[in-house]
């Protein structure tokens, strides 16, 4: 009897998860970010691309944590994955404090939104914002990056 009562509680624990994957899922429908946004395969290109250059020039001279964050979420974006708080630190190529300093500034200009998990509350998801995916299409459609590529 216990048994049965142990395996009902975690029937219903595990129903009440998936619904609230599913509410997560719906929530985070999304608009396209356009034609005219570069392929998964081109936006790692241009990450990698920023990262040599600390092999041929000194580090300190390309700094831009801000701008390392969002191509990493544009690229997530478009694979639509998740990304971590500490994944977008480490994306951001800057000490941890530097980084959540410039997340915050996103926060607060309204590039990027937290998302809470729904599996675990202790944990949040950064994606982009709508503001953010119009200004990469727009600047994406000046400036057809695939070209280059």
């Amino acid at each position: 009897m216990r048994k049965t009562s142990f395996l009902s509680a975690r029937g219903r624990e595990f129903q009440r998860l998936a619904h609230q994957i599913d509410l997560f899922r719906q929530s985070e429908e999304r608009p396209s970010i356009g034609d005219c946004t570069p392929s998964p395969q081109v936006l790692l290109q241009i990450i990698r691309a920023r990262r040599a250059r600390a092999e041929c020039f000194p580090a300190h001279l390309f700094s831009e944590p801000a701008w390392d964050m969002l191509l990493d979420l544009l690229h997530a974006d478009i694979l639509d994955h998740n990304v971590s708080v500490s994944s977008v630190c480490v994306a951001s190529n800057a000490p941890a404090t530097t980084a959540l300093r410039y997340l915050h500034l996103l926060e607060q200009d309204a590039l990027v939104k937290r998302i809470p998990d729904p599996c675990d509350h202790r944990r949040c998801f950064i994606r982009l914002t709508e503001d953010a995916e119009a200004a990469f299409a727009k600047l994406f459609a000046n400036h057809p990056i695939q070209r280059i590529f």
